[in-house]
């Protein structure tokens, strides 16, 4: 297997598979650390750079949805949300 089976794979686990970087990374050193110590050949001149994944943007209530919420609670549960509540505001 060469280099650019190896690569192959790794963008197979990118696209197809669509696996974070760390899983890529994990993935790529697997493959060097076999090479190396069971192959007994180092991976040279391999091309391969890891995708990057768009942030997504957490989703956040409105001031309006957090005191519907707030006012369907009740007792302990409402007083601790109300706190939290209000020193957000801080």
């Amino acid at each position: 297997m060469g280099n650019h089976h190896i690569e192959r794979f790794l963008n197979n686990l990118a696209v197809n598979k669509q696996v974070s970087g760390a899983t890529q990374n994990q993935a790529l050193c697997a493959i060097m650390l076999l090479y190396r110590y069971i192959v007994k050949r180092e991976i040279k001149g391999l091309s391969y750079s890891f995708t990057k994944r768009e942030k997504a943007l957490p989703t956040v209530l409105t001031h309006e949805e957090t005191l519907t919420i707030i006012n369907k609670l009740s007792g302990k549960y409402r007083l601790i949300a109300s706190i939290l509540e209000i020193l957000k505001r801080i």
